[in-house]
């Protein structure tokens, strides 16, 4: 007992915590992989793709079912008394209950009409044991106990594991995906009786006054909607190419595609486990306690993060070829054992993100999660319809890797802005909006005001056209034709009823630009705008200062262009200046207005003309280069007085 008591002591000691932790996780890894082998050489890789798919379904049900509660609750559980935590736990299990008294009876009903009535509850139960084991298990990495989650980890994990297989080599009659299940059914029964095991001392003492489980789950479900989402998101993103190759290509490359992926999610686990895993508890105190260390702790996960990283990756190119060659035996899986590389590849990235994602996830910035999640699924699901059938599986694993990739720029980028206390979401985008041309108006809004914050009416319309801005505004019935570019302005604002044509120009220097303008203060980059306005087609807005325009208000023809900047001669500078356009006025074909220019209300700027300075007259006609009042209008004039921009 006593070196059994030194042994733990030794286990919990920090310096030694990452590499214990590491050893109890190698082996899940290697039953893991074993077991990944196994299916392949002696059961096929359509089993291992049905396999995958179920390992997949036992993520994306919680996920989905769960509301992102317990997610949130395992975060406040750091710094809670274990009192409120067994009151947690307390409606947590009810609301388990709940779902699953409804999900059970669907997969025996599923089962018995598709006469695979085992397998079908097996899959349903396995997912139950799953997700209580998994949120018990984030819980206790929370309450810094790592060696006990693991020891748990261990029994649902590698003791069925083992088992089933070294029964199945020796009894073939086992070799089914049946009885896999029945194995993984028994290690998560094993590791919920060993959780309230190392838990009894929680439920020790007065229970807390329960409150009734529908007013908490309304309660808490709301506080956790942003992680709810961002969970459902960013697991559908994880799990979405099992299922995009099976319908693309066929259950057996599915299995080939999982072969190679699990082994990079074994690898995953451990370096999580033993590293990631032991720095969240102690980034979400420092943050919470605002601790000066923070910045020094989120750097050092990330290196040793990186570190391990880099040396398993080197290992474990030339291991697996071996055990591809030797162990598994399948064509299939040599034919496509290159992939393993971009995998790999895909592997060092993905354990960058995750060791960045810690610091987000402490700063309970909840909401940059969710949008880098919202980048992730749609640039996969964009990416891999085209790429797969094309490339097949090279697609699918070039795809994710490039997605990766991307999600780590725009993360570090949000990082930084978090740390500062900034708010920022201009680089995702540049990655995300040339996606967006091509979707559905729908889900285009959608996508625009969840991730960028824009406040764009849903009975707005936007064609093929390219948005890049800081803030966008569209009224109700707005519309963007095709072909437009409008990019790196501040404000784009379109009141009701306006519309900007086909195959305009709006842009400025991007944001941040310091090249010019340096010296002048209060310049705004912005398009604004009012009601039932109408800018036609192939027209050019410079936009590097404020352009706006009036209510009912027509830019006509053709060729016409915006210059809100020009050079000072005699200062030898850019120097920028607003262009404000009239409410009821018109501008002609083929125009050109200069900086600090302005046409008045109920006013025409003639076809071919110039207009470079202020002007103030109303109902009058401007005309010439430069232009200059040449004719007074009738101030009865329709034109003036219509309440639909539209002219017939």
């Amino acid at each position: 007992m006593v070196k059994l008591a030194q042994f733990s002591q030794f286990a919990q000691r920090g310096e030694a915590q990452a590499i214990f932790l590491m050893g109890i996780r190698s082996v899940s890894l290697i039953s893991k992989f074993a077991l990944t082998l196994f299916i392949a050489r002696f059961m096929g890789f359509e089993e291992l793709g049905l396999y995958g798919l179920i390992v997949a379904g036992t993520f994306l049900i919680p996920s989905y079912m769960g509301l992102g509660i317990m997610h949130m609750k395992v975060r406040d559980a750091v710094t809670q008394q274990v009192s409120q935590i067994a009151s947690t736990l307390e409606h947590y299990f009810k609301f388990l209950g709940l779902i699953y008294s409804v999900l059970i009876p669907v997969a025996f009903l599923i089962g018995f009409y598709t006469d695979h009535l085992v397998l079908s509850l097996a899959i349903i139960i396995a997912i139950l044991f799953e997700h209580m084991n998994n949120d018990l298990y984030n819980l206790l990495l929370n309450r810094s106990k790592p060696f006990s989650a693991n020891i748990l980890h261990f029994l649902r994990t590698t003791l069925w594991m083992l088992t089933f297989m070294i029964v199945a080599y020796f009894y073939t009659p086992f070799l089914k995906i049946e009885i896999l299940l029945i194995g993984w059914i028994i290690g998560g029964v094993l590791a919920l009786f060993g959780f309230f095991l190392v838990t009894r001392d929680w439920y020790k003492g007065e229970p807390s006054k329960a409150q009734p489980l529908f007013s908490w789950l309304k309660t808490e479900s709301k506080k956790a909607r942003t992680m709810y989402f961002n969970n459902v998101v960013d697991c559908s993103g994880q799990y979405l190419n099992h299922f995009l190759v099976t319908v693309f290509l066929s259950l057996e490359l599915t299995g080939v595609y999982v072969y190679f992926m699990q082994i990079i999610g074994a690898m995953s686990n451990l370096l999580r486990t033993g590293v990631i895993q032991n720095f969240r508890p102690k980034l979400v105190t420092a943050y919470k306690e605002k601790s000066p260390h923070f910045k020094s702790l989120q750097r050092t996960c990330f290196k040793q993060t990186m570190m391990f990283a880099i040396l398993m990756a080197i290992a474990a190119l030339p291991a697996m070829y071996w055990i591809t060659n030797h162990l598994v035996d399948r064509p299939l899986a040599i034919e496509w054992f290159p992939i393993f590389g971009v995998n790999l590849a895909l592997f060092c990235v993905m354990m960058a993100v995750e060791s960045n994602q810690v610091t987000l996830y402490s700063h309970h910035r909840d909401d940059l999660i969710l949008k880098l999640s919202l980048l992730n699924i749609t640039g996969l699901l964009i990416l891999n319809v085209i790429f797969i059938p094309l490339f097949e599986l090279w697609g699918a694993a070039s795809v994710v890797l490039f997605m990766a990739c991307m999600i780590f720029t725009v993360q570090h980028m949000f990082i930084r802005n978090v740390l500062k206390h900034k708010k920022g979401s201009r680089l995702i985008q540049y990655f995300l909006c040339p996606l967006m041309m091509l979707m559905p108006n729908r889900v285009k809004i959608f996508l625009y005001n969840k991730l960028f914050g824009w406040e764009i009416d849903k009975t707005a319309k936007i064609g093929l056209s390219y948005l890049h801005v800081e803030k966008a505004k569209m009224g109700a019935n707005t519309r963007i034709g095709h072909l437009n570019i409008i990019k790196n302005l501040e404000r784009f604002e379109m009141g009701e009823c306006s519309t900007l044509g086909n195959m305009n120009v709006v842009s400025a220097l991007p944001l941040g630009s310091e090249i010019h303008f340096k010296h002048e203060e209060g310049r705004v980059q912005a398009l604004i705008m009012g009601k039932h306005t109408d800018i036609v087609k192939n027209i050019f807005l410079d936009c590097n200062n404020k352009i706006t325009i009036g209510d009912y208000t027509i830019i006509a023809g053709a060729g016409t262009s915006f210059f809100t900047h020009s050079i000072n001669i005699e200062r030898n500078r850019q120097e920028s200046g607003p262009i404000t356009l009239g409410s009821h006025s018109m501008v002609g074909a083929d125009s050109v207005l200069t900086r600090g220019a302005v046409l008045p209300d109920c006013s025409v700027l003639a076809a071919n003309s110039t207009l470079h300075k202020a002007f103030d007259q109303t109902h009058m006609l401007y005309s010439g280069v430069p232009a200059k009042p040449v004719k007074e209008l009738n101030p009865e004039g329709l034109f003036f007085k219509r309440k639909v921009g539209f002219v017939d």
